[in-house]
């Protein structure tokens, strides 16, 4: 089912997670980096039924994503989406009909610590 761009009434940033060595050697995570702004999108909080279902394909699922693919980023797991100052990290991405006309994206939101 292809969503309609109607329905994409959200709009999150594609971003990319850089590491970098602290002086002690570890690793810290630094600010994401930007690589699209404001792409349309659906997300839905998943529950009940559609939580479970996702959970059997990605264990931390909290929310979907459908978007259409962007051009200019391939979209993989290791990018999140930043969706009103929260992360959404990305745990399975589903090329819908393998077209390249509609994702579906299982995300977890991170909890801040």
């Amino acid at each position: 089912m292809i969503t309609t761009i109607g329905r994409m009434r959200h709009c999150v940033d594609i971003a990319a997670r850089s590491a970098a060595l602290s002086d002690r050697g570890q690793v810290s995570q630094s600010p994401p980096l930007i690589l699209s702004r404001g792409e349309p999108c659906e997300i839905v909080t998943l529950s009940g039924r559609e939580f479970e279902q996702a959970r059997q394909v990605f264990a931390t699922a909290t929310h979907r994503v459908r978007m259409r693919p962007n051009s200019r980023v391939r979209l993989t797991t290791a990018h999140i989406l930043i969706f009103q100052g929260r992360s959404l990290n990305i745990g399975h991405i589903n090329n819908v009909d393998q077209v390249d006309r509609e994702l579906v994206v299982l995300c977890a939101e991170e909890v801040a610590k």
